[in-house]
């Protein structure tokens, strides 16, 4: 077994799951209305966005936030990275 090559595809195959969980909250953002609200109301903290969105467990909202950021940190830093 080439271990070179399993390490490539268990290198695309987290790329690939990384994506599909963005692309879940990305989703789940717009389903909650979570983007509408940071749109319309502005700069805003984890706990004001669900309320504002009637979203009734904030935790929920600030973990999706929290992830959110991340993800965008992390395409960010491919992007200036990617020659």
């Amino acid at each position: 077994m080439n271990e070179s090559r399993v390490e490539e595809l268990m290198g695309q195959m987290v790329g690939h799951m990384t994506g599909s969980m963005v692309c879940l909250g990305v989703w789940l953002g717009d389903e909650l209305a979570l983007y509408k609200v940071m749109r319309n109301q502005g700069p805003q903290s984890a706990d004001e966005v669900p309320l504002q969105a009637d979203v009734t467990r904030g935790s929920f909202a600030n973990g999706w936030m929290v992830r959110l950021q991340a993800a965008l940190s992390n395409l960010t830093q491919k992007l200036i990275a990617a020659p």
